[in-house]
């Protein structure tokens, strides 16, 4: 386990935060640039998926509210697939009048395909598309996801809204219990590549997550990890559990997740965001995505 220290200025004045990873991760960039900063934090994530029946009238949402320096507009981008930090390949949709306290951004399907220059019969179930919000402050500049440190972004507290995923949904339809592939886990139980098992049920609509965490090298299960599933678009929502320990690597005795995302029984994709804490302290939002093979 090692400590992080995360500093970031706003508003001319500093905050620290520490939190904790069982892996190292990369230092922290200068965030000189920050000086009096300023960022986007979740307030809700009304819909965060287009629906593929009926993608014409299908449209995302997401509210927002800024952290620091006052903000003037906010500039929604977005790109096919996984995230992308070259900005040249963001394509631009809308530019967004900032109210504070509460700002919603909105982008349709039809919106997201003209911006990236395609119909809506490109779409296809369980595709993805990565959003990303350009701040722009009433003094003239600008903060995005790639001159704000990307280590702000994985600890819940921030609740950064920088950059979201929108996936195509469809339904869910059981069995899709096997043999996964881990893509990623910033957790860290697992690395890329690694074969794991997912199991179904208890319920119709469920996933059991019991045999991945934690990794029976690390730790013991203490309550399942169970997924719950809406059949109709794929949503997935993972209720607080005190999933396990970790005591065979004398890590935690005690951790506890919650968080959501999707499982897409179209494309075999579960892809999670959780957050894992302990006693000692919450380890931040940190993602799962796995393929079945």
């Amino acid at each position: 386990m090692r400590k992080i220290a995360i500093i970031l200025v706003v508003a001319g004045g500093i905050l620290g935060m520490t939190g904790c990873k069982k892996t190292d991760t990369n230092p922290l960039n200068d965030v000189n640039n920050l000086g009096a900063g300023s960022y986007l934090t979740f307030l809700a994530k009304t819909n965060t998926t287009f629906d593929i029946s009926d993608l014409s009238n299908s449209e995302i949402s997401v509210s927002v509210k800024g952290v620091g320096s006052p903000i003037d507009h906010i500039n929604l981008y977005v790109v096919q697939g996984g995230g992308n930090l070259d900005t040249t390949a963001w394509a631009f949709i809308k530019s967004i009048d900032y109210t504070p306290d509460s700002t919603v951004i909105t982008a349709s399907a039809q919106e997201t395909a003209d911006a990236l220059g395609i119909t809506l019969a490109d779409f296809e179930a369980g595709a993805s598309f990565t959003f990303y919000n350009r701040i722009y402050t009433q003094d003239g500049r600008q903060f995005d996801i790639v001159n704000i440190d990307p280590s702000f972004e994985s600890n819940s507290n921030y609740n950064m809204a920088l950059r979201f995923t929108v996936y195509i949904g469809c339904p869910f339809i059981a069995p899709v219990g096997g043999t996964y592939k881990v893509l990623q886990d910033d957790w860290a139980d697992w690395s890329p590549g690694d074969l794991v098992q997912v199991e179904d049920g208890p319920g119709p609509n469920q996933v059991n997550l019991s045999h991945v965490y934690p990794n029976p090298a690390y730790g013991d299960v203490i309550d399942p990890l169970i997924v719950d599933v809406d059949p109709a678009n794929g949503i997935a929502t993972v209720p607080e559990t005190n999933y396990g320990n970790y005591s065979k690597i004398a890590f935690e005795p005690s951790m506890t997740a919650v968080g959501g995302g999707f499982v897409f029984s179209c494309t075999g994709t579960i892809d999670l965001t959780l957050d894992h804490f302990a006693p000692s302290g919450d380890y931040g939002n940190l993602r799962l995505l796995l393929q079945k093979q």
